[in-house]
This record gives structure tokens, C-alpha cells and sequence, in this order.
């Protein structure tokens, strides 16, 4: 039976108020959860249809209901008192309300589609597809904008298009429309927001963005305050530097200046800084302590450059030439709105025309219908209790539909702010951080608080060293919450002791450059010196004890229980997957996107850009060089030097003209393919001319043959699926296709890597911390730890925020130049200070995913100046400027006992503080060096095995050449199955005329779809259809008329025109199939025995597995087995057997009856042996029917 914790136990058991969960990361959340729902069901006695149950992602779903599932047998296996009631709950569980907010809010749609005038068989878009229609509708509200010659679109196009087209202006139509679908009302939203720009300078001087900023005036202030007083400070313990005194106590009086100037408004400070002017320090007395010379000197820089920092910022302007930029700014973002509105509607039209759905209409939809009190009210009543895991990570539109459903007191919510990573998605944190703040400890609390801080994943050493971290950086300010001592891990697993515990930090010394270490003069750079030092620490660690929790253990580690943890997998992944696959360690990349960036992948699609255009110089270079070209770097050098100028492509045709070697044959040759696929791209669907490129060029199976082959060509079918979804969109071809791909990458769109991994297979896993929340691993390796941080998102021209809302960039139309507007600068301040807060919640999930053992990596430049930079940087305005995740471990670790290795790097004694901590840790300073001895070593080893192997080879050369001439001589004894195929279809076996037994016949053609420019020719005045097409067309009549409705040939027509208004089949193909001859079928003796047979079966397709000897007669296959597949025509029930019919449409005559009856025999004996096989049942008659000349063979 589990032990409860006390906490634990209250989540568990609490009743009758809202109650917010705090878990910490592995305190057994899900756990606690499902014992919850279980109690309430098995105690409480409700019903599991009556709880909604809130996951984050299906697969947390299907865990959960698995998990109930369990513990409801588990209930009704122990006797329990009510067992009619828990087998109800287990029938119930299948259809219970467990899932994901999208799959809740789709069962409300479809239930209320009549309220929302939708079709209630609409479908999810897929990605794709959606992406397809979103850059389709903005190409025409672009276009539709240009020709209403609108004047404030013209000057949003003047303002902030680009220099060579306006991609920019329709990826800022993107951005709005996706960035206000986290809002309940997003026009209503966005409309307010635009508003709030054409504000007077009065009211602007008040407003939030002032606010902002006068808050980050007001920390840098403070900051260069205190450390101008250390200065200071440091002279009443060194009298021989009074001479400085003056300057700082200047400074100082600066700072008291600033502050009150602040007071009078921003403006006000921002004149006064254009005026600040720094006092030059005086002399100091010879006899003075260096160290604290230096020391003054630092902590005033410092200072002086936080004042200089907002000098920077502020740029000196007026709060009214601020408000006058604003008002300008009001009427571009009036036409964006206008835009975004055009947008949605005709977005809305095309999802409309293909009948779909995206996820954020299954959300707005949701909202309104519940938004209709009556319809709240159903829902209310049908859940008596809601349940939202992983609340952290829900937006203000998800929190509505809550609101419209919860009681007032039935809402269990839990999850931890800590591991609020998905700001990037537009999940709002403070939501969690609100109600944290809000609700109270106290057991008959309405709104009631339970921390759960006992972590039940990690060893005690592991848990010490994330608090002693944490607590140090993460604040309210950064991180937004305080990591207090209510918010520390608390051990709670009971794990035996290990040999080395310790937490490790391993820095790369990266000043080296790059370094070469093996004797083709190869380089190693930062990531792939960063992936060595892993892979060297992977060997070391396998085979060493570790304790496993599960199995209650000591056992050895294993590659299974390593994970590789970045930040983003981009451009490093495959890196670390080609080292480690080098050393010999079996890996795997569990990578969400970089996609476009896989090596498979960026290299086919340069090809379709130049088989699209040969004009791309880095593409057609790309391909030349590649497998698919086959050219060497010599190739290319000797191609470029016959002609010096113009595009690369010029310099292949000029040299193809003038030259007739080997070179330029290999040229001619590629060139010729290339125009040759360009000639099928004008008629060919894109995907099946990328599967043709793959093919012909055997690319699909070179990538399968590379290392990680498997996921690579699982890449590539992901490729031909999206071409495929391409394909039945409006638009066509492959240079639609091509720009699509290449808008898609400009969006910083991406595609996921299809997943070809097993959770058992005993391999290293690489993946990004995201992919990794909820996971736990034995062994982490956090790698990329000096990796700079990415604000790409805070230089956006138009910056968006949920409270502050819109903030452009200032251009000056006339003059084209750019400048902060205040909004601007107000929402960049604040988006900045969330990507940092949530970068460090980043960093904490990632930590936190280790069971055993936790290794942090990072490749840093000059390690004994950023030691000396961490020694000054473990305060508020220090641990704001980081730019990477050791810029926060740094400084922390500089003051920890085992920091000593980091102390020892600066150029003077360490007079700082050293924090007691019971965490322990081992630092490491890495050079590129020591690879380079270690590789150094494995050739030196590698050459005494080579040494050894070539005396083996001399010794035993006669008796292994005795072997080989043995194995060579050897003919195989059954050479006559060679040819056999191991599998057939029944219509590919045909009986030869002149033998004794069939011959195979190569499978019929793919029936393609005749091509456009075909259908379209005005030379024909009608398209006929060939014979194998009309035999399609008549079985697929036959398969589908209803047998009610064929008494005569006008209801067989009747039905012939309902499959034409349902668009099974064309005018065209109606005009083949003659009803006549149907009706004249269902009156003839066998249609009449169908027609009163209780069960009737068409087109039923089969499997049937046979010795190839019953098949091919003459052949000895020695027991080799045929699968034989194919489709019966039809087959009915007469009493307990069973009668089958092929029919036919070839056409008949005297002269070839007798080849068709003996062909077709073959076939129906198969088609008979096969029901008498699989059904067990007797065929007692098996006809040919020939619709031609409507006569019945019984064979």
C-alpha cells in the first residue's frame, strides 16, 4: 500500500473548495492525481462521466486512464463493497472526459455545431495544411490591400516592408493573428490595444509603458547606488585611497540627482543623463594596497556603466515627440488591424470550404458556446468535479472556458511555475502565479494552497545542489517566483548511497580555436569538442554502479540510462549524434524540430530549388558537391576557373560548351536530369516526383545507409506526406511547392522528425530540454550550458504583449530612420525580463530530470576573464545581463566551497563569501588538448592492433584461402526458387497456353491521373476511358449499389446519379456502366440466389499463405512459401455454405473465350481455396459472369 505524505494525503482527501496544487518537480503529482479521481469514485461514489480531467498532451491522457483504469481493477480484485458501481466506471472509462483541452473543447463543438453554423463533420487541419492556407489567404489580402490604395496601409508598407518585397508585412500579418488567438476577444483585444497608442503626452506619461521603464530606471539606479557605496567602502578600510573619495561621493550625489529626477517623470531624467559628466578620480597614496585599488576601480566602472547603459536607452527624446511618434504609429497599426480582421475572415472562408477546424477555432468556437449561459449551465451540471494538470502552462483563453464550466468549489488545479516553460506557445505562467499568490494554507480555505516539495526522483545530492543554486538567482524579479525556502526540494526517495555523487561541471576552454587531432587533419570546432568531451564521459560511466529505485537495486549503467539535455537541438544534434556514433556509442536524436536543418533533408531540398531554378549558386553548389552529383572539390575548382564571372550555373553551361572531357560529360549528364525532372514537375504531382528523384537517384537508400539511416529516411517520407498534403491544396507544382518550403523556413516554421525509437532500446537519448519535461533519467548530461541565450524575439519591428500590447518601431518615413518608440522599449524591457525568468525555469527542468547523476557541459571563451566577471555578477542587475545558463552557474558555484577551482582563476586573492552548502560538486576545467592526446593514444593502439591482425593474416592465409575457394565453389541446391517472389496477387498469376504452369506476370501499372494539360486539350471533344478504367468503374458500382434498390435499370440509374452528386464518380464514368446489363444480372438465376442470401459480401479482400509448389507447378521450391493477396468479387451464404462469383468486363469472342475461361480459372480456384481456407466453410458453386456477353460459367 503507497505511504502518503502528509501534504500528499490533504491533496488527496481535501473536499469542498478550489484547491491549487504547488508540485514540485518528481513529488509524485500525476500520482496523487489519480488516487484523488480513484478515492472520488470508489469512496465518494460519483461517477467517472461526471469528472472532466484536463492533461497537457494526449500521451499524459492515455497514461491517465490507463492509470485509473488499473487502479479500478485493482479495487474490484480486493472485494470491494459497491462492485456493480466500479464495473460501471470501468466501462465508462473509455468514454470518459480524460484528455486534452483541444480534444475537450472539440467534443463541445461537435455536440453544438448547430449554434455555431459549422458542419459537424469537420476534421483538425493538419499542420501543414493549415500553413499552406494561412500563406495562400495573406498573398490575397495583400493583394486585395493594394488595390484599395488604402493610405495608412501605403505608409505601414513605407514603415516597415523590406527593401526588396513585403514578406515582412505579410509575416507581420502572421504574427498578430497567432498572437491574439491566446486572447478571449482577440479583435476586441487588439483593437483596444491599437488605441491605447494615440494617446496625449500627458496621459502617455503616466501610462504602463512609463511605468515599465521608470521600474528599470529605478533598479539601475539602485544598483549603481550600492555599488558606488562598496567603493566607497572599500576606501574606510584603505585610508591611502581617500584621494578617490571626492569622485565616488560625486557619484554618489549623481545617483540621489537621477532619483529625483526620475520622480519628476521620465523626460526629466532623460535630459538630465544627456548631461551627466563623471568626475575623474584623484590620486591615490603610493603606499597603497593594489588589490584594493583594483578593487575601487571595478565597482566604479561597473557603476559608471549602468548609468551609461540608460543613457543608451532613453536617447534624451521628450515625453511629447514620444507621443507625436506614437500618434504616426496609430494609423499604420490601424491598417494592420484592418489587415489582421481581412485576414481571419477569408482564413476562415478557406478552412470553411475544406471543412476544418485549426486548434486555436476549437478553442474560440468552445468559448462561444459556452459563452451562452444556458449552454454553460449543461456542461456545469454534467461535471461535478474539473481537474487541469500541468495548470502552469494555460493561457487566459483556457482559463475562460473553465471559468464558464467550474462551480464554486470544484476546481483541482496543479502543477509547478517552476517548470512554466511554454511562454513560446503563449501559455501564461502568471495565472498560476496569481492564484499561488492568492490562495490560502489553511484547511477550510474556499480557494485553498498545498505544496508538495518532497521530491521522490532524486538523490539528496542531486536536490542540494539545485536549491543551492536556485535560491541564489531565481526571485520574483527573475525567475517570477521566489525560490524560498517553501519552494526548496525536499528529499523524500530513501536512495542508498553512491561511490560519486557529486554534481559535475565540466568547462571547454574554447580560446583554442579550432584544433586539429587526427591524421587527415581534421578540425574539431566548439560543438564537436563539446560532443568528444560527452562521449569520453559516456564510456567512463558505463558500467559503473548506480541505484535503481525501480528494481530496488545496485546495478551497472547502461546507455538506456543516459540523456543528453540542450536548450535546442538546432545545428548540434546531428553533431553530437556523428561523434558519439564514431566512439562506438549507440545514440539516438529525439529532436521536435530542426527538421529543415537534418543533412537528408536540406540537401533534397536544394535540389528541387535548382531543378525549380538553376540560378541559386549555394544550392546548386550544395547538390554538386553532394552524393547527388558526385563532383569533387577539384570538379568545382576547375569548373570555376574556366570562367571567373557570372553565376555558377553560367560557369557549368560555359563549361559544358567549350570542353569535351570526362568533366564535362558528367556534366552534360547531370544537366540533362535536371531538365528532365524539370519537364515532369510541369505535369507530375509534386510527391510523386520526389519519390521518383529518390528512387532514380537511389538517394533514399544511400541516407538509409548513413549513420542513423532509419530516422533519416523516415525524414524523407515525411517529406512526400507533406508534398502529398501540398498536392491537394489550391496550389500546385513545384515552384509553389519551393517557396512554401522557403516561406516556411523564413517563418521559423518547422516540421517534427518522424520518431523510429523504441522507450527500451538501449541507447544514448539526445533531446531538448523541452522534450524532456515530465521525463526522468538515471544519467543527465546538460550540454550547451555556455550557450548565448536567443532574444531574436525582442528585435521584431512590432513587439506584442498581453498587458502592454502593441509596441512598432519608430521610422521615420522621410529620413528612414529607425528609433524606439516608448511602447517599444517598455514591451522589450518586459519581454526580455520574461525570456530570462523563463530560461531559468528552462534550466531548473532540466536539472531536475536527473535521478542519479547530473553533469552540466559548456564550452566557454577565455574562462579566466568570464571567472572574473562571475565574481562581481551574483546580484540583481548581474544575474540580469546573463547570457547563457553558466552566466548564472558561474557565479554561484564562485561562491561555493568546492569553488576553489574558479577562485583560483582571477587575478587577485578572493575576498568574496563562501556560502556553507552540504551540496557537493567537482569542477573541471577542460582544453581541446587533452582529445588530442587521448586520440593520440587510440591510433597508437589502433596501429598495435593493426600490427597484430596483419601477422594473424600471415599465419593462418592458407587455411582461410582453403575456406574462401570452398564457400566460393558452393552452388545452392534449389536455384530454381530463385525467381520466386514472396508475394503474388491473384491477378498476376496467368495460366501459359502452351505449359503446364502459370507464368508470373509483372503487377499491372500504377493508373495514374491523367495530367492537366492533357484533360485540357481543345483538339478533344471528349476523354475516352480505357478498359482497365471501365472494369474499375463497373466493380466499383457493383460494390457499392444498394440491393434493395435494383428491381430495374431506372432505380439502378437513380443510384448511379446519387454517386455522381456525391462525387464518387464523374459524368464520364457514369456513361460506361450500362444499368441495362446490371439489371439483367440481378434478374438472372445467380443474381436472384444473391438478392435472397441473408448475407451478402463485395469486394472483400484477403491474405492467404500457401506452398509455392500448389501454385507454380513444375517448380521445386523446396517448402518455400507464397503470400497470395487479392479481392473476391463477391461471395453469398446459401444455407451453411457459400457461393462465389468473379465477374468480368473484358470484352469476349469466339476466338478468345476459351484463353479467358482457362486464365480465369487459375484465379477463381484460388479465390475458392482461399474462403474454404479462412471462413472454413464449403464453396458449393464459382462462377465467371461476363457482363459482355451476360452469360455464367460455373467452374
Amino acid at each position: 500500500m503507497t505511504k502518503w505524505t502528509e501534504e500528499q494525503q490533504q491533496a488527496i482527501e481535501s473536499r469542498n473548495s478550489n484547491l491549487l496544487v504547488a508540485a514540485a518537480a518528481g513529488s509524485g503529482k500525476t500520482a496523487v492525481l489519480v488516487e484523488r479521481i480513484i478515492r472520488m469514485i470508489c469512496a465518494d461514489g460519483l461517477n467517472i462521466e461526471n469528472l472532466l480531467i484536463v492533461t497537457f498532451t494526449n500521451a499524459a491522457a492515455g497514461e491517465m486512464r490507463e492509470r485509473i483504469t488499473a487502479a479500478i481493477v485493482k479495487q474490484l480484485e480486493s472485494n470491494p463493497d459497491n462492485p456493480e458501481h466500479l464495473r460501471r466506471q470501468l466501462q465508462m472509462v473509455g468514454r470518459s472526459s480524460i484528455c486534452t483541452i483541444h480534444a475537450f473543447c472539440t467534443g463541445i463543438v461537435r455536440e453544438n455545431f448547430h449554434l455555431l453554423d459549422i458542419n459537424p463533420k469537420f476534421r483538425i487541419g493538419d499542420t501543414t495544411e493549415c500553413s499552406i492556407l494561412r500563406r495562400e489567404t495573406v498573398e490575397e489580402v495583400m493583394e486585395a490591400a493594394y488595390a484599395s490604395g488604402d493610405e495608412n496601409f501605403l505608409d505601414l508598407v513605407e514603415r516597415f516592408a523590406g527593401t526588396r518585397n513585403d514578406k515582412a508585412i505579410e509575416n507581420l500579418i502572421l504574427r498578430t493573428y497567432t498572437f491574439i488567438q491566446s486572447q478571449p476577444e482577440p479583435f476586441t483585444w487588439l483593437e483596444e490595444k491599437v488605441n491605447y497608442l494615440a494617446r496625449p503626452a500627458d496621459e502617455l506619461a503616466q501610462s504602463t509603458w512609463a511605468a515599465i521603464l521608470s521600474q528599470d530606471m529605478q533598479a539601475k539606479i539602485s544598483e549603481a547606488r550600492e555599488l558606488f557605496a562598496k567603493a566607497a567602502a572599500v576606501i574606510d578600510h584603505e585610508p591611502a585611497l581617500e584621494g578617490y573619495r571626492p569622485a565616488l561621493e560625486d557619484d554618489l550625489l549623481l545617483t540621489s540627482q537621477l532619483d529625483s529626477r526620475l520622480q519628476a517623470g521620465l523626460h526629466c531624467l532623460a535630459q538630465h543623463l544627456q548631461t551627466v559628466n563623471f568626475t575623474r578620480l584623484g590620486r591615490a597614496a603610493r603606499d597603497c594596497d593594489p588589490h584594493w585599488q583594483e578593487n575601487v576601480k571595478i565597482l566604479r566602472d561597473e557603476g559608471k556603466n549602468i548609468i551609461k547603459d540608460m543613457q543608451k536607452l532613453t536617447l534624451g527624446k521628450s515625453i511629447h515627440e514620444y507621443a507625436d511618434e506614437l500618434g504616426q504609429l496609430h494609423l499604420s497599426m490601424r491598417a494592420l488591424l484592418q489587415l489582421t480582421v481581412d485576414f481571419a475572415r477569408r482564413y476562415r472562408e478557406k478552412k470553411a470550404d475544406k471543412n476544418i477546424l485549426d486548434f486555436n477555432d476549437l478553442e474560440h468556437f468552445a468559448l462561444q458556446v459556452l459563452s451562452d449561459p444556458q449552454s454553460a449551465r449543461t456542461y456545469r451540471h454534467k461535471y461535478h468535479y474539473i481537474f487541469v494538470d500541468e495548470y502552469q502552462d494555460s493561457n487566459l483563453v483556457q482559463e475562460s472556458l473553465l471559468n464558464f464550466i467550474k462551480g464554486e468549489r470544484n476546481l483541482f488545479m496543479v502543477g509547478d511555475v517552476k517548470q512554466s516553460i511554454y511562454r513560446f506557445r503563449l501559455a501564461d505562467p502568471t495565472l498560476f502565479i496569481s492564484k499561488y499568490g492568492s490562495f490560502q494554507s489553511e484547511p477550510a480555505a474556499l480557494n485553498r494552497r498545498i505544496d508538495l516539495d518532497k521530491n521522490f526522483r532524486s538523490r539528496a545530492e542531486i536536490l542540494a545542489g539545485v536549491n543551492y543554486i536556485f535560491k541564489h538567482i531565481m526571485s520574483l524579479e527573475l525567475g517570477e517566483i521566489d525560490y524560498d525556502q517553501s519552494s526548496w526540494l525536499r528529499y523524500g526517495s530513501g536512495m542508498e548511497e553512491a561511490e560519486d555523487a557529486r554534481i559535475e561541471v565540466m568547462l571547454i576552454e574554447k580560446d583554442f580555436g579550432l584544433l586539429e587531432i587526427d591524421e587527415d587533419g581534421e578540425d574539431l570546432n566548439e560543438v564537436e569538442t563539446e560532443a568528444s568531451f560527452a562521449a569520453r564521459r559516456i564510456k567512463e560511466l558505463i558500467g559503473t554502479n548506480i541505484y535503481d529505485p525501480r528494481k530496488n537495486c545496485i546495478r551497472p549503467v547502461a546507455y538506456r540510462d543516459i540523456v543528453v539535455l540542450m536548450r535546442s537541438t538546432k545545428n548540434r544534434a546531428d553533431v553530437y549524434l556523428d561523434i558519439l556514433t564514431e566512439q562506438g556509442i549507440p545514440c539516438y536524436a529525439d529532436v521536435g524540430s530542426g527538421y529543415f536543418e537534418a543533412l537528408e533533408i536540406e540537401m533534397f531540398l536544394n535540389l528541387l530549388r535548382i531543378i525549380d531554378n538553376k540560378k541559386q549558386d549555394i544550392p546548386l553548389l550544395s547538390v554538386l558537391r553532394s552524393p547527388l552529383g558526385k563532383f569533387t572539390v577539384h570538379d568545382l575548382i576547375t569548373i570555376r576557373l574556366n570562367n571567373h564571372a557570372g553565376h555558377m550555373y553560367q560557369a557549368v553551361e560555359e563549361y559544358i560548351k567549350h570542353n569535351d572531357d570526362d568533366l564535362s560529360s558528367r556534366l552534360s549528364s547531370f544537366w540533362y536530369r535536371l531538365d528532365n525532372w524539370k519537364d515532369k514537375a510541369r505535369f507530375m504531382p509534386i510527391d510523386q516526383l520526389i519519390w521518383e528523384i529518390m528512387l532514380e537517384t537511389d538517394y533514399y537508400y544511400f541516407v538509409g545507409a548513413m549513420p542513423g539511416g532509419i530516422q533519416r529516411q523516415a525524414n524523407l517520407r515525411i517529406l512526400l506526406d507533406r508534398a502529398r498534403q501540398f498536392q491537394a491544396s489550391t496550389l500546385k507544382g513545384l515552384y509553389n511547392f519551393v517557396n512554401f518550403i522557403d516561406s516556411l523556413q523564413a517563418d521559423h516554421g518547422d516540421m517534427s522528425n518522424a520518431r523510429v525509437l523504441g522507450e527500451e532500446d538501449n541507447v544514448v537519448r539526445i533531446m531538448s530540454i523541452h522534450k524532456s519535461k515530465g521525463l526522468e533519467f538515471p544519467v543527465v548530461i546538460m550540454a550547451g550550458m555556455g550557450k548565448q541565450f536567443n532574444f531574436s524575439d525582442t528585435s521584431a519591428a512590432v513587439l506584442f504583449h498581453k498587458d502592454l500590447g502593441i509596441g512598432p518601431i519608430y521610422v521615420d518615413p522621410e529620413a528612414r530612420i529607425k528609433s524606439n518608440s516608448l511602447a517599444r522599449m517598455a514591451i522589450q524591457s518586459k519581454v526580455k525580463n520574461e525570456n530570462l525568468s523563463e530560461e531559468m525555469r528552462i534550466l531548473y527542468v532540466g536539472c531536475t530530470r536527473a535521478i542519479n547523476k547530473l553533469i552540466m557541459l559548456g564550452s566557454l571563451k577565455n574562462i579566466p576573464s568570464q571567472a572574473q566577471k562571475w565574481v562581481r555578477s551574483l546580484n540583481p542587475y548581474g544575474l540580469n545581463k546573463a547570457r547563457s545558463f553558466m552566466d548564472w552557474i558561474g557565479p554561484v558555484l564562485m561562491h561555493h566551497p568546492d569553488g576553489e577551482v574558479l577562485r583560483s582563476l582571477l587575478e587577485d586573492e578572493y575576498d568574496g563569501d563562501i556560502y556553507a552548502d552540504n551540496s557537493i560538486w567537482k569542477i573541471s576545467i577542460l582544453s581541446p588538448a587533452l582529445l588530442a592526446a587521448a586520440h593520440r593514444e587510440i591510433l597508437v593502439q589502433q596501429s598495435s592492433v593493426q600490427l597484430k591482425l596483419q601477422d594473424f593474416k600471415r599465419e593462418s592465409a592458407s587455411a582461410e584461402a582453403a575456406l574462401v575457394n570452398m564457400r566460393l565453389d558452393w552452388n545452392y541446391p534449389h536455384r530454381q526458387a530463385e525467381g520466386i517472389p514472396s508475394k503474388l496477387s491473384v491477378s498476376s498469376i496467368k495460366k501459359n497456353q502452351t505449359d503446364h504452369w502459370p507464368v508470373i506476370l509483372p503487377e499491372p501499372p500504377l493508373l495514374l491521373p491523367e495530367p492537366e494539360f492533357i484533360k485540357h486539350d481543345t483538339g478533344k471533344a471528349t476523354v475516352k476511358l480505357s478498359g482497365a478504367e471501365k472494369g474499375t468503374i463497373m466493380h466499383f458500382v457493383m460494390q457499392h449499389l444498394d440491393l434493395a434498390r435494383v428491381s430495374s435499370a431506372a432505380a439502378i440509374e437513380l443510384q448511379l446519379q446519387e454517386m455522381l452528386k456525391r462525387e464518387l464518380l464523374t459524368a464520364e464514368e457514369i456513361d460506361s456502366v450500362s444499368s441495362e446489363k446490371i439489371v439483367r444480372f440481378m434478374n438472372s438465376q445467380l443474381g436472384q440466389r444473391m438478392l435472397k442470401s441473408p448475407a451478402v459480401y463485395r469486394e472483400v479482400p484477403f491474405n492467404l499463405v500457401c506452398k509455392a509448389e500448389s501454385i507454380l507447378e513444375g517448380i521445386e521450391a523446396n517448402d518455400e512459401e507464397l503470400l497470395i493477396q487479392g479481392i473476391i468479387d463477391l461471395y453469398f451464404q446459401e444455407g451453411d455454405e457459400l457461393v462465389l462469383v468473379d465477374y468480368k468486363t473484358d470484352y469476349i469472342s469466339a476466338q478468345n473465350r476459351a484463353a479467358l475461361i482457362q486464365q480465369y480459372s487459375i484465379q477463381i480456384n484460388l479465390y475458392k481455396n482461399a474462403l474454404e481456407k479462412i471462413l472454413d466453410k464449403r464453396v458449393k458453386d464459382s462462377c465467371l459472369y461476363f457482363f459482355h456477353t451476360e452469360e455464367m460459367i460455373f467452374i
